[in-house]
């Protein structure tokens, strides 16, 4: 801190370093408060400082405290712009001691407040549900009341309220998997009603035979390895559509569209067109979880096409990281890219043990595309390529490519154990 300070006509050159402002430290705060709805929010931010020290002869105690009130607008997920006002004061008290040689047992105090504009950015990145950290950066003064002012503070954030206290009404399940379906049974007791395609239920059905009065289902081969599976129930949706179905309110719209086959046959999405936010469970992801096992390659590539119709500004796929609208455009590349490793064997006529021999390569190739490389890596859990170069196969031949992955329905526990173990990881680390 460096400047001139000054009370009643009195002034002084101030230079302290930042060891000596801690050394002299009585009292400090920073924190910001805000809330948000959508794109925008309000916020305050805080700054309150006391600093006290003492001589022979004075003791001085200096002040300061900064209020910046602020609008916020959402330019991405993790970056906002902010602007407002910022009210400012500075307090000085200084009282000479009765056996000072000047101004014995003198107090001499005030104060100086002003306002300024403010402006900046403020970015932010989420570690798990309620920790933030941040680092809003801030301009100010711009010659008004002040001088430019420029502050930069990293700090981290604790999220009061991540959820809404109003009840939940419907839990809209994208697909049929497990993974999407399996905590629907916490969310009805607390009186939600389950929504989903009509297909995701004929699913269901064909699955989840245990449930329906069949042999041991999906479910029961779960609840064998997932003790949270084991302590609730399966919920099946009682609520279904076929095209299309909305909810909508004098705030808030969510309409659920069913675009086509991909990753399962009863697919569909949450679309919010006034935030311009999809959710696109499996049919979109943001890494290597594609299990096409339940699904159509082929079919996927166009239902890709029609989601992208609707130019979301931000996606929340079902696996990975949310992300900007682009990200349908990189998973629909991918599937076009597996697509033509698919068929470049069969124009050649290749024989099955050929094409086998060659997924390493076609792997390396689809790798080597910046744009997809995530789709075709694999995990510490799940390497869903090979599985894809079957499927292409399997739909431009009709014929299985034995040798290369479990059968469809092994496929379907490798992905579930796959987020099983996930799951595992987590709370038992």
């Amino acid at each position: 801190m460096s400047g001139t300070a000054g009370v009643r006509g009195f002034e002084a050159v101030v230079d302290i370093s930042a060891s000596e402002i801690f050394s002299n430290l009585q009292m400090g705060f920073n924190g910001y408060f805000g809330v948000q709805k959508g794109n925008w929010g309000l916020g305050v931010d805080v700054i309150c400082m006391s600093l006290g020290a003492s001589t022979d002869y004075l003791n001085v105690e200096p002040g300061q405290a900064a209020f910046a009130f602020l609008a916020t607008r959402r330019l991405a997920p993790t970056l906002d712009l902010t602007f407002g006002a910022r009210w400012s004061a500075i307090r000085n008290r200084i009282e000479y001691k009765t056996n000072s040689p000047v101004f014995p047992g003198t107090t001499i105090e005030g104060t100086y407040q002003w306002a300024d504009p403010v402006t900046g950015i403020a970015w932010r990145q989420p570690i798990g549900r309620r920790w933030i950290v941040g680092m809003p950066a801030n301009l100010g003064g711009f010659g008004i009341s002040a001088e430019v002012a420029v502050d930069i503070f990293p700090n981290i954030q604790y999220r009061l309220r991540a959820t809404t206290d109003r009840p939940i009404r419907f839990a809209f399940s994208t697909h049929h998997h497990g993974d999407h379906l399996y905590g629907n049974q916490v969310l009805a007791d607390q009186g939600a009603i389950g929504v989903a395609r009509a297909n995701a239920v004929r699913e269901l059905e064909r699955t989840e035979t245990g449930h329906y009065g069949g042999a041991p289902g999906r479910w029961e081969e779960a609840a064998r390895e997932r003790p949270d599976v084991a302590a609730s129930r399966l919920k099946p949706p009682s609520v279904t559509f076929r095209g299309e179905l909305v909810f909508a309110d004098r705030t808030h719209r969510v309409e659920l569209h069913h675009f086509g086959t991909a990753h399962t046959l009863g697919d569909a999405f949450a679309w919010l067109p006034r935030e311009r936010i999809l959710f696109s469970g499996d049919a979109c992801v943001n890494g290597p979880f594609n299990f096409v096992g339940d699904g159509h390659v082929g079919q996927w590539v166009g239902t890709l096409d029609a989601a992208r119709a609707l130019d979301p500004k931000t996606v929340c796929p079902g696996h990975g990281p949310v992300a900007e609208g682009g990200l349908l455009g990189d998973q629909q590349a991918y599937f076009r890219r597996v697509v033509e490793l698919g068929e470049r064997p069969l124009q050649a006529q290749a024989s099955a043990q050929e094409i086998r021999a060659q997924v390493a390569q076609m792997r390396a190739e689809a790798l080597s595309d910046p744009r997809i490389a995530r789709y075709a890596q694999a995990s510490s859990f799940y390497d869903p390529f090979p599985e894809h170069i079957e499927k292409v196969y399997e739909e431009l031949t009709g014929k299985k490519l034995a040798g290369t992955l479990p059968s469809r329905s092994g496929g379907a526990l490798m992905h579930a154990r796959a987020h099983g173990a996930a799951w595992r990881a987590r709370h038992h680390a």
